[in-house]
């Protein structure tokens, strides 16, 4: 081989080198396609008061433990659960030492993370207090329990002055005003204007639940049963109406559930 062809060679190797130590020690970009982990190499074990890992390295005389060190590029990469597994990995390996204190040589530890299965479902765990876990239950069984839209149903009410009924209402909504259940109807596109006391016309209807064991008593239904007070054109104790060829399962549980006031079949 020629003189030339040496020294071009020779510059080409330390070229080499010094691209691949710049980017090892993060001076240097990383270059396009380079598979080399971007620099500086950092301690994965330690932080800094800014929350960045330091420097690789230890003093020569310390009796410390050795860092456990990953380019920057890696650690960025890794999460923490990750980084404590792999600095316990490395102090465990170390307390194989026949000596302690200073010159010990640093052992070589991988650490490969486990992956995590595409197929699998992973569970996280959630933590609930007693309270959050009663109320998300109430929830679930509230919205199970609701009647549909096309569960149709009749409510009967009496007052001092004249009777009064809604026929035909769909449920809009239960609510919990100021301690208080409140339901909420209004007129279906069924509605017979011939026994539907207010104007139709889809208007919303409010009933609050409130006990009335006087009228229960007249009207010869359960004292400890919730009637659906209605305020509108007068005060009236409602209940809802069931009859033999005319049933709802749906209104069946949600007045059972809520403890609302039924007559019995007839």
């Amino acid at each position: 081989m020629s003189k030339i062809n040496l020294n071009i060679l020779k510059s080409k190797i330390v070229n080499l080198i010094n691209e691949d130590l710049g980017v090892w020690f993060g001076t240097k970009k990383k270059p396009k396609g380079s598979k080399q982990p971007k620099g500086p190499w950092v301690n994965i074990c330690k932080k800094d008061k800014n929350g960045k890992h330091p420097p690789c390295g230890r003093p020569e005389a310390s009796d410390k433990a050795y860092p456990k060190c990953r380019a920057a590029g890696v650690a960025g990469k890794m999460s923490d659960n990750e980084k404590r597994n792999a600095c316990s990995q490395k102090r465990k390996a170390e307390k194989t030492h026949d000596k302690s204190g200073t010159g010990n040589s640093p052992k070589l530890v991988s650490y490969k993370p486990k992956k995590k299965k595409t197929n699998e479902n992973i569970r996280e765990t959630v933590r609930l207090t007693e309270t959050q876990l009663i109320n998300m239950i109430r929830r679930v069984i509230t919205e199970q329990s609701k009647p549909s839209e096309t569960d149709l149903v009749n409510i009967n009410c009496w007052s001092n002055t004249r009777a009064a009924n809604f026929s035909s209402m769909k449920f809009v909504d239960l609510r919990d005003e100021m301690g208080q259940k409140v339901l909420y109807l209004e007129p279906s596109s069924k509605v017979n204007t011939q026994v539907y006391t207010p104007q139709a016309g889809g208007e919303t209807q409010r009933f609050v639940f409130e006990k009335n064991p006087n009228i229960a008593n007249r009207l010869g239904l359960n004292e400890d049963s919730h009637f659906l007070k209605h305020y509108v054109g007068g005060e009236k104790w409602c209940f809802v109406k069931f009859t033999q060829t005319d049933r709802n399962v749906a209104w069946e549980e949600f007045t059972k559930d809520n403890n609302i006031q039924t007559n019995s079949f007839s």
